[in-house]
């Protein structure tokens, strides 16, 4: 049953007419918890649904509320880094760390940043780019707290990698040493 119905949310979700409806009938819940405990297939159009969602801001808080940080972890340490899943997961994480409860709920998740980081270095070039996104994101709003378990995790080579293979959008970004210069100032 849940994943029929995490089916059809995800089709309904990719209709910006359907997504305030969807999150007033209280689905977003819903679909962290299949997240949490549904079945693969479940799991993948749960966070594909939570994805298209969370391009309507008004969802945000309603995605953030409902604790999906750990459930998006395990999810990015179980999937091959290079798929579709991996990369809606990471773009998801972009979008949740521009507040302060998702920047949190990654640093506390138990290999939060090692998942973005590992998706950095052999995910997709798209995730790569979310990847180098929601780091950044992180150090701009708060050095201070992000920078030291960030830099733990190795990014730097993940960051050269990116220039090497990265894509025209991400070569028009600031340059490896520049990325670095950001994670490590101070």
């Amino acid at each position: 049953m849940q994943e029929h119905a995490a089916a059809s949310l995800l089709t309904l979700s990719a209709s910006s007419v359907n997504k305030p409806t969807i999150s007033a009938s209280g689905a977003i819940p819903l679909l962290v918890n299949i997240l949490r405990y549904g079945s693969p297939q479940a799991k993948v159009d749960a966070v594909m649904a939570l994805y298209n969602l969370s391009t309507l801001p008004d969802n945000l808080n309603l995605i953030l509320q409902a604790e999906p940080v750990p459930s998006i972890v395990h999810l990015l340490k179980t999937c091959k880094k290079s798929s579709k899943l991996a990369e809606k997961c990471i773009a998801l994480l972009e979008t949740i760390v521009h507040f302060e409860e998702g920047r949190n709920a990654l640093i506390s998740e138990d290999g939060g940043v090692l998942a973005v980081v590992e998706v950095l270095e052999s995910g997709s070039l798209h995730s790569r780019e979310h990847a180098v996104s929601t780091l950044l994101i992180m150090c701009q709003i708060d050095r201070c707290n992000y920078r030291e378990p960030i830099l733990k995790e190795g990014v730097i080579l993940g960051l050269l990698a990116l220039t090497v293979q990265g894509t025209s959008k991400s070569k028009e970004h600031p340059s490896p040493s520049q990325k670095q210069k950001r994670f490590c100032s101070y």
